[in-house]
């Protein structure tokens, strides 16, 4: 990374997600005020530059967190697979998720922008379906268009 962007560090966030989600969660609430200044935020990069990756470097992110005292463990990863095919790959997952807890770590994952249904379609795996997992999504349907007498808004 060093020699395609030089000067940046080996954590940069190529593609600001992660500088995002950490800006929600603690800021010196000067340009975006977040949930508390008084948190202490490090990174663990697992992403390379198309925000991609193989499933063994994002658990050792994991263990690397929880190794490190992480209290919250943020899991921005755009993965999801077949559990049918890679049953696998969901225990090795599952394993990481679980050794985190015992440490002591919360992990949180987002749902995805996709309107699943995790409830109902129990094939697809994301990290949000891990155990000890909190999965995050919006709840609310987007706002539809309101027709007055006069015609369109």
């Amino acid at each position: 990374m060093r020699a395609r962007f030089p000067g940046r560090e080996l954590f940069s966030d190529l593609h600001s997600h992660g500088t995002a989600v950490a800006a929600l969660i603690a800021s010196n609430a000067r340009l975006l005020a977040g949930v508390t200044q008084r948190t202490m935020l490090f990174s663990v990069k697992v992403h390379d530059r198309f925000r991609s990756n193989c499933i063994s470097v994002y658990l050792a992110g994991i263990v690397y967190a929880a190794d490190h005292d992480a209290d919250v463990i943020h899991l921005s990863i755009p993965l999801e697979f077949s559990k049918d095919s890679f049953p696998g790959m969901v225990a090795a997952v599952n394993r990481a998720t679980s050794y985190a807890h015992r440490k002591g770590a919360v992990m949180v994952a987002a749902a995805g922008n996709d309107m699943a249904d995790f409830d109902h379609d129990g094939t697809r795996f994301k990290f949000c379906s891990a155990v000890h997992v909190i999965c995050v999504s919006a709840t609310a349907q987007p706002p539809q268009p309101v027709s007055t007498a006069r015609g369109r808004m």
